[in-house]
């Protein structure tokens, strides 16, 4: 059942302009893509993607990904939280939704890769103690919290 929720929506002025949206509980949206955060149930990442997949969505993927971050950071989210970005086998950061690359959307230094020149970490986190956007790369299989996203 999908229920109207409040939608916020952030202008480069810093206004905040209040819209309508459809959002089914437990999501809140951010323009026009509904979010929920599991902040208490710690996973890897495959088992989150199915977790979401359950609801009808996916790990978030968003459009904006720094006006996700902010308001995860609005909403008192301080806990590593996974997200759905992910380096496939070609190499190359992409976000589960099909055709969005990650682009030059990390957190300074991120994403990383050891000395040796090996990448262990393959999956994208929000990372609430890093820089602005808040972005970097995790190892897959360590367990957090995620951040799921509602596909219409």
């Amino acid at each position: 059942m999908k229920t109207l929720q409040p939608l916020l929506l952030l202008t480069g002025a810093g206004f905040i302009i209040t819209t309508e949206s459809f959002c089914p509980e437990p999501f809140w949206p951010i323009l026009h893509e509904c979010f929920y955060a599991f902040t208490h149930k710690k996973v890897g990442w495959h088992e989150a993607r199915e977790q979401c997949q359950d609801m009808g969505g996916d790990l978030a993927a968003p459009r904006r990904p720094v006006l996700l971050t902010m308001d995860l950071r609005d909403k008192g989210h301080i806990e590593n939280l996974a997200l759905g970005g992910y380096k496939p086998s070609n190499g190359n950061w992409s976000w589960v939704s099909p055709g969005r690359r990650i682009v030059e959307k990390w957190s300074s230094g991120e994403p990383n890769i050891r000395p040796d020149g090996h990448q262990e970490e393959g999956c994208v986190h929000y990372w609430p103690d890093g820089a602005m956007p808040f972005v970097a790369d995790y190892n897959c299989n360590s367990s957090w919290g995620f951040v799921c996203q509602y596909l219409f």
